[in-house]
Protein backbone atom coordinates (compact mmCIF):
# COMPACT_ATOMS: atom_id res chain seq x y z
CA UNK A 1 0.00 0.00 0.00
CA UNK A 2 1.14 3.47 -0.82
CA UNK A 3 1.51 6.75 0.92
CA UNK A 4 -0.31 9.95 -0.40
CA UNK A 5 3.22 11.17 -0.40
CA UNK A 6 4.41 8.29 -2.69
CA UNK A 7 1.45 8.61 -4.78
CA UNK A 8 1.91 12.93 -5.36
CA UNK A 9 5.78 11.92 -6.13
CA UNK A 10 5.05 9.62 -7.93
CA UNK A 11 3.18 11.44 -10.48
CA UNK A 12 4.95 14.08 -10.56
CA UNK A 13 7.74 12.54 -11.70
CA UNK A 14 5.35 10.76 -13.88
CA UNK A 15 4.51 13.98 -15.51
CA UNK A 16 8.17 15.73 -15.56
CA UNK A 17 9.34 12.43 -17.09
CA UNK A 18 6.78 12.70 -19.50
CA UNK A 19 7.95 16.28 -20.49
CA UNK A 20 11.22 15.87 -20.45
CA UNK A 21 10.70 13.31 -23.19
CA UNK A 22 8.68 15.06 -25.51
CA UNK A 23 10.50 18.30 -25.31
CA UNK A 24 14.24 17.93 -24.42
CA UNK A 25 15.31 14.40 -25.23
CA UNK A 26 16.65 14.03 -28.91
CA UNK A 27 17.43 10.45 -29.24
CA UNK A 28 15.63 8.91 -32.08
CA UNK A 29 15.59 5.64 -29.66
CA UNK A 30 13.19 7.51 -27.73
CA UNK A 31 10.59 8.89 -30.73
CA UNK A 32 8.19 6.33 -29.75
CA UNK A 33 8.80 5.84 -25.98
CA UNK A 34 5.51 6.54 -23.72
CA UNK A 35 5.49 6.71 -19.93
CA UNK A 36 2.82 4.56 -18.92
CA UNK A 37 3.51 5.00 -14.82
CA UNK A 38 5.64 5.48 -12.24
CA UNK A 39 6.22 3.57 -8.57
CA UNK A 40 8.34 4.78 -5.85
CA UNK A 41 9.52 3.15 -2.77
CA UNK A 42 8.59 4.36 0.13
CA UNK A 43 11.86 6.09 2.04
CA UNK A 44 11.52 7.58 -2.04
CA UNK A 45 15.30 6.56 -2.77
CA UNK A 46 13.94 4.79 -5.83
CA UNK A 47 11.45 4.61 -8.90
CA UNK A 48 10.77 2.42 -11.08
CA UNK A 49 9.53 4.45 -14.36
CA UNK A 50 7.76 1.83 -16.87
CA UNK A 51 7.52 2.53 -20.36
CA UNK A 52 5.34 1.15 -23.63
CA UNK A 53 7.15 1.54 -26.88
CA UNK A 54 5.52 1.29 -30.37
CA UNK A 55 7.44 -1.88 -32.22
CA UNK A 56 8.76 -4.59 -31.78
CA UNK A 57 11.11 -6.18 -29.01
CA UNK A 58 14.52 -4.91 -30.41
CA UNK A 59 12.52 -1.28 -30.41
CA UNK A 60 11.92 -2.23 -26.32
CA UNK A 61 15.64 -2.59 -25.72
CA UNK A 62 16.85 0.27 -27.45
CA UNK A 63 14.58 2.74 -25.72
CA UNK A 64 15.59 0.87 -22.59
CA UNK A 65 19.16 2.05 -23.13
CA UNK A 66 18.14 5.68 -24.61
CA UNK A 67 16.34 6.22 -21.27
CA UNK A 68 19.46 4.23 -19.41
CA UNK A 69 21.49 6.63 -21.12
CA UNK A 70 19.81 10.06 -20.54
CA UNK A 71 18.89 9.33 -16.76
CA UNK A 72 21.41 11.33 -15.73
CA UNK A 73 20.04 14.17 -17.48
CA UNK A 74 16.54 13.49 -16.33
CA UNK A 75 17.23 12.56 -12.44
CA UNK A 76 18.98 16.27 -12.70
CA UNK A 77 16.35 18.35 -13.92
CA UNK A 78 13.78 16.32 -11.59
CA UNK A 79 16.19 17.56 -8.54
CA UNK A 80 15.53 21.00 -10.19
CA UNK A 81 11.85 20.63 -10.69
CA UNK A 82 10.70 18.52 -7.45
CA UNK A 83 12.76 20.26 -4.63
CA UNK A 84 13.57 17.70 -2.60
CA UNK A 85 16.23 16.77 -0.58
CA UNK A 86 16.76 13.68 -2.63
CA UNK A 87 16.18 12.77 -5.72
CA UNK A 88 15.53 9.57 -6.58
CA UNK A 89 17.46 7.15 -8.63
CA UNK A 90 15.75 6.24 -11.60
CA UNK A 91 15.16 2.41 -12.98
CA UNK A 92 13.51 1.92 -16.22
CA UNK A 93 11.40 -1.11 -17.34
CA UNK A 94 8.86 -1.77 -20.16
CA UNK A 95 5.08 -2.05 -19.50
CA UNK A 96 4.23 -5.31 -20.79
CA UNK A 97 0.24 -4.42 -19.78
CA UNK A 98 -0.40 -3.56 -23.73
CA UNK A 99 0.69 -6.70 -24.82
CA UNK A 100 -0.98 -9.08 -22.26
CA UNK A 101 -4.36 -7.23 -22.65
CA UNK A 102 -4.20 -7.74 -26.61
CA UNK A 103 -3.54 -11.33 -25.61
CA UNK A 104 -6.10 -11.22 -23.27
CA UNK A 105 -8.67 -9.87 -26.22
CA UNK A 106 -7.62 -12.04 -28.87
CA UNK A 107 -8.42 -15.07 -26.62
CA UNK A 108 -11.54 -13.90 -25.87
CA UNK A 109 -12.48 -13.06 -29.47
CA UNK A 110 -11.76 -16.86 -29.90
CA UNK A 111 -14.41 -17.34 -27.81
CA UNK A 112 -17.57 -18.68 -29.48
CA UNK A 113 -20.74 -16.48 -29.18
CA UNK A 114 -23.65 -17.72 -27.08
CA UNK A 115 -25.79 -18.88 -29.83
CA UNK A 116 -22.53 -20.94 -31.36
CA UNK A 117 -21.72 -22.37 -28.25
CA UNK A 118 -25.22 -23.89 -28.49
CA UNK A 119 -27.80 -22.23 -25.53
CA UNK A 120 -30.92 -23.01 -25.12
CA UNK A 121 -33.46 -20.64 -25.94
CA UNK A 122 -35.36 -19.14 -22.63
CA UNK A 123 -31.86 -20.16 -20.58
CA UNK A 124 -30.31 -16.81 -19.00
CA UNK A 125 -26.55 -15.97 -19.75
CA UNK A 126 -26.25 -13.12 -17.26
CA UNK A 127 -27.23 -12.82 -13.77
CA UNK A 128 -28.64 -9.44 -15.29
CA UNK A 129 -31.30 -11.74 -17.65
CA UNK A 130 -32.96 -13.91 -14.52
CA UNK A 131 -33.18 -13.81 -10.59
CA UNK A 132 -30.33 -15.08 -8.63
CA UNK A 133 -31.18 -18.86 -7.22
CA UNK A 134 -29.49 -20.67 -4.53
CA UNK A 135 -30.63 -23.99 -2.94
CA UNK A 136 -33.78 -23.37 -4.59
CA UNK A 137 -34.61 -19.80 -3.13
CA UNK A 138 -34.81 -16.77 -4.91
CA UNK A 139 -31.36 -14.45 -3.89
CA UNK A 140 -32.05 -10.38 -3.68
CA UNK A 141 -30.84 -8.99 -6.46
CA UNK A 142 -30.06 -4.98 -7.41
CA UNK A 143 -30.76 -3.34 -10.70
CA UNK A 144 -27.35 -4.26 -12.14
CA UNK A 145 -28.37 -8.07 -11.37
CA UNK A 146 -25.28 -8.30 -8.76
CA UNK A 147 -26.81 -9.74 -5.39
CA UNK A 148 -27.27 -7.05 -2.63
CA UNK A 149 -26.33 -8.05 1.08
CA UNK A 150 -28.24 -8.79 3.29
CA UNK A 151 -27.41 -8.61 7.16
CA UNK A 152 -25.83 -11.83 8.94
CA UNK A 153 -27.88 -13.64 11.23
CA UNK A 154 -26.82 -14.76 14.47
CA UNK A 155 -25.47 -18.41 15.03
CA UNK A 156 -27.87 -20.23 17.01
CA UNK A 157 -27.29 -20.98 20.37
CA UNK A 158 -24.82 -18.01 20.24
CA UNK A 159 -26.30 -14.20 21.63
CA UNK A 160 -24.31 -11.50 22.21
CA UNK A 161 -24.25 -10.58 25.63
CA UNK A 162 -26.52 -7.88 27.34
CA UNK A 163 -23.60 -5.43 27.61
CA UNK A 164 -22.63 -6.09 24.38
CA UNK A 165 -18.95 -7.11 25.62
CA UNK A 166 -18.68 -10.11 23.80
CA UNK A 167 -20.53 -13.48 22.87
CA UNK A 168 -22.27 -15.85 25.85
CA UNK A 169 -22.68 -19.30 24.37
CA UNK A 170 -25.90 -21.78 26.09
CA UNK A 171 -26.59 -25.00 25.88
CA UNK A 172 -29.53 -26.58 24.65
CA UNK A 173 -30.37 -27.63 27.94
CA UNK A 174 -29.78 -24.22 29.77
CA UNK A 175 -32.05 -21.59 28.28
CA UNK A 176 -30.62 -18.08 28.17
CA UNK A 177 -31.77 -16.74 31.27
CA UNK A 178 -34.15 -13.90 31.04
CA UNK A 179 -33.86 -10.27 32.41
CA UNK A 180 -35.78 -10.91 35.33
CA UNK A 181 -33.05 -14.21 36.67
CA UNK A 182 -29.98 -12.68 35.61
CA UNK A 183 -31.31 -9.96 38.56
CA UNK A 184 -32.40 -12.23 40.58
CA UNK A 185 -29.45 -14.36 40.67
CA UNK A 186 -27.14 -11.00 40.94
CA UNK A 187 -29.09 -10.23 44.42
CA UNK A 188 -29.22 -13.45 45.46
CA UNK A 189 -25.35 -13.69 46.03
CA UNK A 190 -25.57 -10.32 47.97
CA UNK A 191 -27.40 -11.39 50.94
Amino acid sequence: MSSRRQERVSERIHVEISELLHKQLRDPRLAQVTVTGVEITPDLKLATVFISVMGNNEAGKAALQGMERASGFLRHELAVSLGMRFTPTLRFALDQSWERGSRIDQLLERLPSPAEAGRTPGTAASPAEAPSQRDGRRVPSGRDGRRVRQPIRQPTGRTPSPVGAGWSTYTAASPAPSDDEADSEEHSGDE
